[in-house]
């Protein structure tokens, strides 16, 4: 493998490296090593020779991405199956990509081609079932981009990863909002006019009651401790954490235990799509309500009741106050009593 080195008495940086014949050569790289901008030169040089070395000894199919990927993604996310999948569908969108530009193994991978991506998969492709998506949800799909190249790296299939440094930033997701009393009431009465599978009822009124993500809301029964009224939550990473009841939820837990279920409610693989579709057809989604609005409508309204962030972290299980903070929606008006109890 090429390398960099000093001569006694010479000021410059020399390299050695194979040719195309595969002889051994070593010239100097006219780069000065006590200056620090012309070691960084020198390294690029380096890093050129060393991938020309690995093409002429790997060839083009060596290390191709079909061979290796979806063995690490799995054995490196096993313990983390949401994560797996999430990953796996992101690897899935970068495949087709990949395939389409020609890139078949990691040292094909360019800069620019890494930037493409971006408009490539905003605009959709949908003769490849791949459609339309967001800033945010393309920048994603080449943070997964990046660690797989950082694991090409570590195989010796390529010597720097041009995913880094990108200079893509994300951008501000818009807040989304507190469900008011209307809003609640009419996801509860839609839910039965249209005739929405159960799934979808009872998720959301786990979520509304105990300010879980929608991945939580399906749960076996087992987890229920019925003498002390707690529920067992599965959280991000696979923590667990335990949370008592709301009595307003206790009715349905029960009726579905009277029933002999087994989970709570099966979720289908694209539950946030169904509730998109179904806020769109009832007009919500023009207020930007998703599903993930019954966290933060959960979070600010104990908040607005005087509970402290402690005691609100402990309910929805959040890592930090940072993370709790963000999710409150309090308004000019909800200041007006705390002032109003000032006395000075």
């Amino acid at each position: 493998m090429a390398s960099l080195y000093k001569r006694p008495n010479s000021p410059f940086w020399w390299i050695k490296y194979k040719d195309a014949a595969g002889k051994t050569r070593q010239h100097t790289t006219g780069m000065r090593h006590a200056v620090p901008a012309q070691t960084k030169k020198a390294r690029v040089i380096l890093r050129e020779k060393q991938l020309l070395e690995l093409k002429r000894e790997k060839g083009s199919e060596h290390g191709a991405w079909r061979v290796w990927v979806e063995k690490f993604l799995e054995e490196h996310y096993q313990t983390q199956p949401k994560t797996l999948h999430r990953y796996k569908t992101c690897w899935r969108n970068l495949q087709a990509f990949l395939e389409e530009r020609g890139i078949s193994a990691p040292h094909q991978l360019t800069f620019d081609a890494c930037v493409d991506y971006m408009d490539w998969r905003q605009a959709g492709q949908p003769h490849l079932g791949i459609y339309k998506c967001g800033h945010n949800t393309a920048r994603l799909d080449l943070k997964i981009l990046h660690l797989i190249c950082e694991r090409a790296i570590k195989r010796g299939l390529i010597v720097a990863n041009p995913c880094r440094k990108l200079g893509i930033k994300r951008h501000k997701s818009p807040e989304k909002p507190e469900l008011t009393d209307e809003d609640i009431a009419l996801i509860r009465g839609k839910l039965v006019e249209l005739q929405m599978p159960t799934w979808m009822s009872t998720s959301f009124e786990i979520a509304i009651h105990q300010g879980v993500r929608l991945s939580e809301t399906s749960f076996p029964l087992s987890r229920i401790d019925w003498k002390n009224e707690n529920i067992e939550f599965h959280a991000k990473g696979d923590r667990l954490y335990s949370v008592s009841i709301h009595p307003d939820l206790l009715p349905l837990l029960k009726k579905l235990k009277k029933e002999k279920r087994l989970m709570t409610c099966e979720l289908p693989k694209m539950a946030s799509k169904e509730w998109w579709k179904f806020f769109k057809k009832i007009g919500l989604n023009q207020k930007g309500v998703c599903f993930h609005c019954t966290r933060v409508t959960v979070i600010t309204r104990l908040v607005r009741r005087g509970w402290s962030e402690a005691a609100v972290r402990n309910v929805v299980h959040h890592a930090s106050t940072e993370v709790n903070r963000i999710y409150q929606r309090l308004s000019v008006e909800d200041s007006r009593p705390v002032l109003a109890s000032l006395r000075v």
